[in-house]
């Protein structure tokens, strides 16, 4: 069965599904070098210029019901596939997240939890917020789902609402002025950043104090019934209008910012937290699984916390959480429901795009040594491999490297990203030495770098140590194409590590062609440009 799934929000993706295996993925900012793209059309006609055949199936994974777009992508979809088998899924953006993080898992038994700010909506302004699923085989029931609200419901509304919890009784169903995400947004909004970039807020909130935390003090889940005024704390977060926040985010002037950012940082994964406790206790059998996706789970803060807090658990974050995997999560959906199979998992991150041919004439043979020994001697090394990562950590295929040994690293690394000063960078670490040099159990995994923990010597490895003496990391091991860089760095200076961060540059998404690589060589100081499976590299000139 071979099926076409678009996702057309922000982060818009698209990408083909033949007999459960994804054979063509694509970003659609990659393509159109625009960060967040909503529309997937460059990434739908790569698809089909690249297969001869015409879908069984075409499925549009939108958030939004209501969004008038929707039309037109049912009319372009059916006549650019030829196919009359359009599926809409936009009434079921939380179940398009979660089957992606289901499917790639490991689990055959589990909770997912889908943390994600703009889901689906129920009579027009309840919009999904937080929702919790129970997968056992590929079969699934929806346990929680909480609504936020885009604006005051009128008494239809509100009854169209309560029409919708009777036709689901099996789930308990919960509404709030706010839901995570969208109170994380807010922060983020504050801060004068883009509501997309709540990363930074993250980032952030390692310099901040609890200054603000009454603000906050009903962010928590007080019993075992999700009751609806878990979240009623909307009025508490209209008090920042009176804030007299810094209005430049810089090194002098930000600790206001900080303090609101430790805050809604703090009551956020408390209560995801709690969440989880909750779940875990509520049945007479225990289930040990859990993944969480939607835009939450790349906050790694909090994922590192819920490992700390349950060792006894096993947790999987998947690493293509926000919109931009759900046309995969919907293609896997679609396969499961209409031949009961199910589809393949995703072993790594690295299937965006195409992999594109290397004609680098004026190269220098390069080798994986010769590549260690300049990050040993302070030189700042971009790597160039194979398909790019789907998400948007840089696992290896598009990163940067430099020495965490050098105590000014984040800030020349800043320098050529030209990103902001408090944002922190993360580690790759050879994953069979992880344990001694980062707060994890031994022969701990974390691949794809969803997670964040302290550091057990900050002083060897003070260019990756944030503020709070935490570090996100990527364990690496054999199948990566960073494990013999790291050996021999290793061999060399006696430190498994290297700060690594994404082949981009501010406001950028990630690189995607040789030439924006040697483009963005040109215009930076990175010092080498390396291209791991032809052994050759580029040298900065300038």
């Amino acid at each position: 069965m071979r099926i076409v799934a678009v996702s057309p929000f922000h982060d818009g993706s698209a990408c083909e599904m033949v007999d459960g295996v994804v054979t063509q993925y694509y970003r659609e900012e990659r393509l159109s070098r625009r960060k967040h793209d909503a529309q997937p059309f460059l990434s739908v006609e790569k698809i089909f210029q690249n297969t001869t055949a015409s879908p069984d199936a075409v499925v549009i994974a939108s958030p939004d019901q209501y969004d008038p777009t929707l039309n037109v992508w049912q009319q372009y979809l059916a006549k650019r596939s030829g196919c009359n088998n359009v599926i809409d899924m936009s009434n079921e953006h939380h179940l398009q997240h979660a089957h992606l993080a289901y499917y790639n898992s490991f689990f055959k038994e589990c909770y997912v939890i889908v943390a994600d700010r703009i889901g689906s909506r129920v009579a027009d302004v309840f919009r999904e917020g937080e929702s919790v699923y129970y997968f056992h085989d590929g079969l699934v029931k929806m346990i929680y789902k909480n609504f936020w609200l885009e604006n005051t419901p009128n008494a239809e509304q509100l009854k169209a609402f309560e029409e919708y919890k009777q036709n689901n009784p099996e789930t308990h169903i919960t509404y709030s002025e706010l839901g995570w995400c969208r109170f994380y947004e807010m922060a983020t909004t504050v801060m004068n950043q883009h509501p997309l970039d709540a990363g930074k807020a993250m980032g952030l909130s390692a310099y901040g104090a609890h200054s603000y935390t009454d603000l906050m003090k009903d962010f928590t889940i007080p019993n075992s019934s999700y009751s609806e005024d878990v979240l009623l704390f909307g009025e508490r977060v209209s008090k920042w209008k009176d804030i007299d926040i810094a209005k430049e985010l810089d090194i002098d002037n930000y600790i206001d910012y900080a303090n609101v950012a430790n805050a809604v940082q703090t009551s956020t994964q408390q209560a995801l937290e709690y969440m989880v406790g909750h779940l875990y206790n509520m049945g007479q059998q225990k289930i040990n699984n859990f993944a969480v996706t939607g835009g939450y789970a790349y906050n790694v803060v909090a994922n590192g916390n819920l490992v700390k807090k349950y060792p006894s658990l096993n947790f999987y974050f998947e690493p293509n959480a926000d919109d931009g995997g759900n046309s995969i999560g919907a293609a896997m959906a679609v396969y499961y429901w209409q031949t009961g199979n199910k589809p393949n998992l995703l072993h790594d991150c690295f299937y965006h795009g195409i992999e594109h041919e290397l004609n680098i004439t004026d190269g220098i043979d390069y080798t994986n040594v010769d590549c260690a020994t300049d990050l040993a001697r302070g030189k700042i090394v971009a790597t160039y491999y194979g398909k790019a990562e789907a998400g948007p950590r840089a696992l290896g295929h598009r990163s940067i490297l430099h020495d965490p040994r050098n105590p000014n690293a984040k800030e020349t690394v800043n320098e050529v990203k030209q990103r902001e000063w408090y944002r922190p960078f993360a580690a790759c670490v050879l994953e069979e030495y992880a344990h001694e040099w980062f707060s994890i159990p031994k022969n701990f995994a974390s691949p794809h770098m969803t997670e964040s923990y302290q550091v057990l010597k900050p002083t060897v490895i003070p260019g990756v140590v944030h503020v709070d003496g935490s570090c996100r990391i990527q364990t690496v091991n054999e199948t990566n194409i960073l494990y013999p860089i790291l050996m021999e760095f290793y061999k060399q200076t006696g430190v498994p590590v290297l700060l690594n961060t994404s082949f981009n540059l501010h406001g950028q998404p990630l690189i995607e062609t040789p030439d924006q690589a040697i483009d963005t060589l040109r215009s930076t100081y990175i010092d080498v440009l390396y291209f791991p499976k032809i052994e050759k590299c580029l040298e900065n000139k300038g």
